[in-house]
């Protein structure tokens, strides 16, 4: 199915689209849930705003992005590195240094 230069609505629900390819696709204001998006490449894309909650995103690579006003918060860090650093220990030295526990 193509769908081209189109403003439409759409509701998609029990839908395997596996090899689907979107591009110049205007996605705002949308809800995502219970979706896979495993081994997804997503590339130029404008995420400003988004919200991810209950989402396993292990193995997740985040490579040249504008990471400005991220806020990660009760989230599992372990194995998490940022330029190959240990978010687990940055977060160790940075409390030890503040003297918090």
């Amino acid at each position: 199915m193509k769908l081209h230069s189109m403003k439409q609505k759409i509701e998609v629900s029990v839908c395997d689209l596996t090899g689907s390819t979107f591009q110049d696709v205007n996605l705002s204001h949308n809800t995502l849930s219970n979706v896979n998006l495993s081994n997804t490449f997503v590339k130029d894309a404008n995420l400003s705003g988004v919200q991810v909650t209950d989402a396993d995103l292990s193995n997740v690579a985040i490579r040249n992005a504008n990471l400005r006003g991220v806020s990660i918060a009760d989230c599992e860090t372990a194995g998490m590195t940022i330029d190959g650093i240990s978010v687990d220990e940055m977060v160790a030295a940075y409390r030890a240094a503040q003297g918090l526990p």
